[in-house]
């Protein structure tokens, strides 16, 4: 299963939070819509990626606006990002207390 992935880069956290994303069954159907997005990415650096996602992790990237990450995941920004950095580990700490929680502990 290959896919695309919106993130966004998190300086207040100094990390990235996934915003939302696709996957699809066949590697073609996943290069077409990588190739359709290719339309939209920004003309300069921001915040906001698409990521292509491959068997072999992350494969290649585009720099998206935020006007273009509103329309491809139907939220607002604000409310994609605070979604984002909830589901999101940004320390060590962080990560040991979320796997404690899903534990019992």
């Amino acid at each position: 299963m290959e896919g695309i992935r919106i993130t966004y880069a998190d300086r207040k956290h100094n990390g990235f939070v996934t915003l939302g994303g696709a996957a699809w069954e066949t590697a073609a159907e996943a290069e077409g819509e990588w190739e359709k997005l290719r339309a939209h990415q920004a003309r300069r650096k921001t915040v906001f990626l698409a990521d292509r996602m491959t068997a072999e992790g992350m494969t290649d990237n585009y720099y998206l606006t935020g006007k273009t990450v509103e329309l491809l995941l139907g939220e607002p920004l604000r409310t994609l990002i605070a979604t984002g950095r909830q589901n999101t580990c940004f320390t060590v700490r962080q990560l040991r207390d979320r796997l404690r929680l899903m534990s019992g502990g």
